[in-house]
C-alpha cells in the first residue's frame, strides 16, 4: 500500500470520526491574507462530461461497451460497474491499488463530476475510499480547484473531511502556500483540525521542518500539542533524530515512544540515551518504552537491563517486562520470577505474571506468592491467586485459601475466591458461604455470593434471598440482590419487592430500587412512591426522590411536588428539593422552603437555603432573611451581630 493513500486515508477518516462542520465564511482567508487562491464558487453541476475511458475498463475485466468507445462520456453507471469488483477483491491491499489506479485514470476536470456522483452513493465505504482518493489525485493536480471545490461544499462533515484531505496532500506537494493558508484563517476550532493535517503531512515529508513552522507560529498549549504529534511521529521513522530534538518535552508518552522504536533498532544506542537522561518522571516512561520494546525480542536482554538500572526506575520496568513476556512465553517469564532474588524486583514481577500463572500452574504461583515477605503487595497477590485458580479449580483453591493463617489476606482471598466461584456456579457458591463461619465473616462472604449471581440472574438471586429464614441474614440478600437488579430492570425490581411480605426486607428491598430508580428515571420512580402506604418508608422514598430529580429536571420536580397531598412525606420532598435547588436558584429555594408545612421542619430547611444562599449573594439573601418568617434568633445567628 502506497505511502500517500496510508497517510491521505488518515487524514479524511480524522475529519470522517471529529464530525467538524467547518463554516464556509472560516475557510476563507481573512481580507489582508495572501490571496492564494480565488474566492470559492459553486462547482458546476456536470451530467455528462467527459471522462477517459480507461478509468471505467480498469477493473477485473469491466470493458467499455462499443458503442460508447472514443465517445468520452461520464457515466455513473460504468463507474459504479468499476468499483463494485475492486470491493470484491479478497485483500484490502488489492482494493486500495484498484481503487488508487480508478482515482489515478479520473482527468483532474472530470473531478466535480465523479465525486457529485459519489455523494449520491448509499455506501459510505465507497464514498470515502474513493472520494479521498480523487481529492488527493485533483489536489495533486490542481490544488487550487480541489481547495476551491471543498470550501464550496455546504457545511458537514463531509465538508470537513475534504478539506482534510486537500490540505494534507498540498502540503505535501507544495508546502509553503498550504501553510500560509492555513494560518491565516481565523482562530476558530475548525482552524485546529486543519492545522492538524497541515503538520501531520509535513511531518511525514520533513519532521524537523515542520517543527520549525510550529516554531513560527509562537507559543501556545494547542501548539505544544503539535510538536508532541510531531515528535511521535517521527520516532518510529528515525528516532535517534527525534530524540536529538525532543528538548524540553513534557508529554511522557513522546520519550516513551521514542525509547520504544529505537530499541528495536538499536538496543545500545537507545539505552545510551536513557543513560544520559535526568532521573525524572519523564525519563522513567522512556524506561517503559525501552524495556517493552526488548521484552519482545529478546527478554533475557530486556531482563539484563531491567535489573541494571536504579531501584526507583527498575520496577516499573521490571513489572512492564514481565506482563509481555509471560503474554509470548509463560513459562520462561515464570522461571524467570521464580530466580530472582531481589524481593522488591520479585514481588513486582509477580504483580504481571500472577494472573496468567495462576491460571496455568496455581500450585507454582501459589507457592511463589506465599515466598513474598508479609505486606500488601502478598496479600494483593494471594487474592488474585485465590480469584484466578478458583475459576477453574474451586475444591482445590478453596482448600488452598482454608490453610492461609488466619487474618485479613486470608479474609480477602477467601471473599474474591467465593465471587470467582458465584459467576459460574451460584447455588454452590451461596451453599458454601452459608456453611463456612459464622457471625461477620459469613455475612460478607454471602454476601459477595449473593451480589455475583445477582449481576448474571437477579430473579433466581432474590427469589432465593426471599426463602432465607427471617432475620438480619435474609435481609441483606434480599436488599443486595434487589438493588444490584434494579440497576439492570428497575421496573422487573420493583415488582419483586411489592410482592415481599411486609417487613425490614420489604421496607430496605423498597429504599434500595427507589435510590436506584430515581437515578435513571425520577418520574417512574417517583409513580411508584405515590402509591407506597403513608408512613416513614414513603416518606423517605420521597426525600430520594426529589433530591435525585432536582439535579435533572427542577421545573418536572415542581411540578410534581406540587400534586403531592400534605403531610411529612410532602415536607421531606420539598426540603430535599429546596437544598438541592439552593446551588443554582438560592431564590426560588427559599420560597419552597418557606412552603413547609411543619413548623420545626421549615425553620431548619429555610435556614439551610439562607447559608448557601448568603454565600452566593449576601445582599439578596440578607434582604430576604430580614423579611421572612424566620424567628428573631434565627435571623440574628444568620446575619450575625
Amino acid at each position: 500500500m502506497k505511502t500517500v493513500s496510508l497517510a491521505i486515508t488518515a487524514a479524511v477518516l480524522l475529519g470522517f470520526g471529529l464530525g467538524i462542520a467547518i463554516d464556509r465564511r472560516f475557510l476563507q482567508p481573512p481580507p489582508d491574507a495572501p490571496s492564494l487562491i480565488p474566492k470559492p464558487t459553486q462547482p458546476p453541476v456536470i451530467a455528462h462530461a467527459s471522462l477517459p475511458e480507461r478509468s471505467l475498463a480498469f477493473a477485473q475485466g469491466i470493458t467499455v461497451p462499443a458503442g460508447r468507445r472514443g465517445r468520452n462520456l461520464f457515466d455513473p453507471q460504468l463507474l459504479k460497474l468499476a468499483t463494485g469488483p475492486a470491493f470484491d477483491l479478497e485483500s484490502r491491499d488489492q482494493q486500495d491499488d484498484a481503487l488508487r489506479r480508478l482515482a489515478a485514470s479520473i482527468d483532474p476536470a472530470q473531478m466535480p463530476a465523479a465525486l457529485a456522483y459519489l455523494a449520491t452513493r448509499p455506501d459510505p465505504r465507497l464514498r470515502q475510499e474513493l472520494a479521498q482518493r480523487l481529492l488527493a489525485r485533483w489536489t495533486a493536480a490542481d490544488p487550487t480547484a480541489a481547495l476551491g471545490y471543498a470550501c464550496a461544499l455546504p457545511p458537514s462533515s463531509a465538508r470537513g473531511s475534504a478539506l482534510a484531505c486537500v490540505v494534507s496532500e498540498w502540503a505535501r506537494q507544495d508546502p509553503g502556500p498550504a501553510e500560509q493558508w492555513v494560518t491565516a484563517l481565523p482562530e476558530e476550532p475548525g482552524k485546529r483540525v486543519l492545522m492538524r493535517n497541515l503538520v501531520g503531512a509535513l511531518a511525514g515529508r520533513d519532521p524537523a521542518g515542520a517543527l520549525a513552522f510550529i516554531d513560527s507560529l509562537g507559543a501556545g498549549s494547542s501548539h505544544r500539542g503539535l510538536r508532541t504529534a510531531v515528535l511521535r511521529q517521527w520516532a518510529w521513522s528515525d528516532p535517534a533524530a527525534a530524540a536529538g530534538a525532543a528538548t524540553n518535552v513534557s508529554d511522557p508518552a513522546v520519550l516513551r515512544d521514542i525509547a520504544a522504536s529505537w530499541a528495536a533498532r538499536d538496543p545500545s544506542a537507545a539505552t545510551a540515551w536513557l543513560n544520559s537522561l535526568p532521573s525524572t518522571r519523564l525519563k522513567r516512561q522512556a524506561v517503559l518504552g525501552l524495556a517493552d520494546s526488548l521484552a519482545a525480542a529478546n527478554p533475557s536482554q530486556a531482563a539484563a537491563f531491567a535489573l541494571s538500572l536504579p531501584a526507583d526506575e527498575a520496577m516499573g520496568a521490571v513489572q512492564s517486562l514481565a506482563r509481555h513476556w509471560a503474554q509470548t512465553d509463560l513459562e520462561g517469564a515464570a522461571a524467570w520470577v521464580e530466580q530472582l532474588t531481589n524481593a522488591q524486583a520479585r514481588a513486582a514481577a509477580l504483580q504481571s505474571v500472577a494472573p496468567a500463572w495462576a491460571q496455568a500452574d496455581p500450585q507454582s504461583a501459589a507457592a511463589c506468592v506465599l515466598a513474598l515477605g508479609p505486606g500488601r503487595t502478598r496479600d494483593s497477590l494471594i487474592e488474585t491467586v485465590a480469584r484466578t485458580w478458583t475459576g477453574a479449580d474451586p475444591t482445590n483453591a478453596l482448600a488452598w485459601v482454608e490453610d492461609l493463617p488466619a487474618g485479613r489476606a486470608r479474609n480477602a482471598a477467601m471473599d474474591s475466591a467465593v465471587g470467582s466461584w458465584a459467576a459460574a456456579d451460584p447455588r454452590a457458591a451461596v451453599a458454601f458461604a452459608s456453611n463456612e463461619a459464622s457471625g461477620s465473616a459469613q455475612s460478607e462472604l454471602l454476601n459477595t455470593a449473593v451480589m455475583r449471581w445477582a449481576a448474571s440472574d437477579p430473579a433466581s438471586a432474590a427469589s432465593w434471598a426471599s426463602g432465607l429464614p427471617e432475620g438480619r441474614r435474609r435481609t441483606q440478600a434480599v436488599v443486595i440482590s434487589v438493588s444490584t437488579w434494579a440497576h439492570q430492570s428497575p421496573q422487573d425490581a420493583a415488582t419483586f419487592v411489592a410482592g415481599l411480605p411486609a417487613g425490614p426486607a420489604q421496607d430496605q428491598a423498597a429504599a434500595s430500587v427507589v435510590n436506584t430508580w430515581a437515578m435513571s428515571d425520577p418520574w417512574a420512580a417517583a409513580g411508584w412512591v405515590s402509591q407506597f402506604p403513608q408512613g416513614a418508608v414513603r416518606d423517605r422514598a420521597l426525600q430520594t426522590v426529589a433530591s435525585f430529580w432536582a439535579n435533572k429536571d427542577p421545573t418536572g420536580e415542581a411540578g410534581w411536588l406540587e400534586t403531592l397531598p400534605a403531610g411529612p412525606g410532602k415536607d421531606a420532598a420539598v426540603g430535599s428539593f429546596a437544598r438541592t435547588l439552593a446551588q443554582e436558584d438560592p431564590s426560588s429555594a427559599a420560597t419552597w422552603a418557606e412552603s413547609i408545612g411543619d413548623a420545626q421542619q421549615r425553620q431548619r430547611q429555610a435556614e439551610i437555603v439562607a447559608r448557601v444562599w448568603l454565600g452566593e449573594d449576601r445582599s439578596a439573601a440578607s434582604a430576604w432573611i430580614e423579611h421572612s418568617t424566620l424567628p428573631a434568633d434565627a435571623k440574628q445567628r444568620l446575619l450575625g451581630p
